[in-house]
């Protein structure tokens, strides 16, 4: 490169005196170290009902660890719920249709969890009492039932103990940042 200054805004500090951009690696693998990034579904902001979302790395907060946990053991509850609810269609539902039982899962479209079942599986008799219908789509209906609604309403106190524990966690994040302002400062300076 013939240009003095091209040459400045591309080289790091620590390569050459003159060079403009600051070597940001050790604090960027220290934020990467800090957060991980966890696929979740059932959000109520996302396109396809999966996500990513940021979290602290297992064994940095303990408070935030354990209410984490406790929403991984709710949501694991709700999925032994719904196979209950597969072994009482699989008893109610035609021989012919039994098979059908295997598409019965949850899903996040117009709620945060409802329990979509194909339509042959909920005609006349065969569809469960407490069942409440929420939704529909082509070949499937979809429900909610009382427990379902408390799990849910579990759930989302679960979320809301989480969101206050990761909190203090945000904070010390931004705090790193902000120690490190002589770092980011030069690097947006030089785009």
């Amino acid at each position: 490169m013939k240009s003095t200054r091209l040459k400045q805004l591309v080289t790091l500090t620590t390569e050459e005196e003159w060079g403009l951009v600051p070597d940001m690696e050790e604090a960027i693998k220290e934020l990467d170290y800090l957060v991980v990034w966890k696929k979740v579904v059932g959000l109520k902001d996302t396109i396809n009902g999966e996500d990513e979302i940021p979290e602290p790395r297992r064994g940095i907060d303990e408070q935030f660890d354990e209410a984490n946990d406790r929403v991984a053991a709710k949501k694991k509850e709700m999925v032994k719920y719904l196979e209950s609810l597969k072994v009482l269609m699989r008893a109610k539902a035609p021989s012919k249709h039994a098979g059908l039982v295997n598409q019965v899962k949850y899903a996040h479209a117009r709620y945060r969890y409802e329990i979509e079942v194909p339509n042959e599986l909920v005609k006349g008799e065969a569809k469960l009492e407490d069942f409440v219908v929420t939704s529909q789509k082509t070949g499937f209906t979809r429900f909610h039932t009382d427990r379902l609604k408390e799990h849910m309403d579990e759930l989302d106190a679960l979320d809301e103990i989480m969101r206050e524990a990761i909190t203090p966690f945000i904070c010390a994040i931004f705090q790193r940042f902000y120690e490190n302002r002589k770092l980011w400062k030069p690097a947006v300076m030089v785009l």
